[in-house]
């Protein structure tokens, strides 16, 4: 991800993005996380403990974003409210979004690298 991208996700949601230093991802996705650090943020902030919760990894994994947390259940051992659900759609989601544009897209793949593209970004992938 562009370091413009980066720095507006990391300004936009520090409790989230506060120990995150980079996206292993492209800018295709940059909207689907606003979206997923949006709705993580909201789930943060209402915590009890809200230090706790922040993201550590943000990347593409078989043609689909992954987002990696510092944890996702409280200290009682519940999970915390609309955490997993955030990031399980933004996963899904991600598997129909061309990581390059941000258009509609499908997974791809090409000689075991996985991807999601629209047809424009695979042709010049492929």
């Amino acid at each position: 991800m562009n370091e413009k991208n980066t720095a507006y996700l990391k300004e936009a949601y520090p409790n989230v993005s506060r120990h995150i230093t980079w996206f292993e991802c492209h800018d295709g996705w940059f909207k689907l996380l606003c979206r997923l650090f949006g709705a993580l943020e909201s789930a943060v902030i209402k915590a009890k403990e809200p230090k706790l919760y922040y993201v550590e990894q943000v990347k593409q994994k078989f043609g689909a974003l992954r987002v990696e947390m510092s944890a996702t259940h409280d200290n009682d051992g519940l999970p915390l409210e609309g955490l997993d659900t955030a990031l399980k759609q933004a996963e899904s989601d991600s598997m129909s979004i061309c990581e390059t544009c941000g258009k509609p897209g499908y997974i791809i793949n090409n000689h075991g690298w996985i991807y999601v593209s629209c047809d424009e970004h695979n042709n010049e992938k492929g």
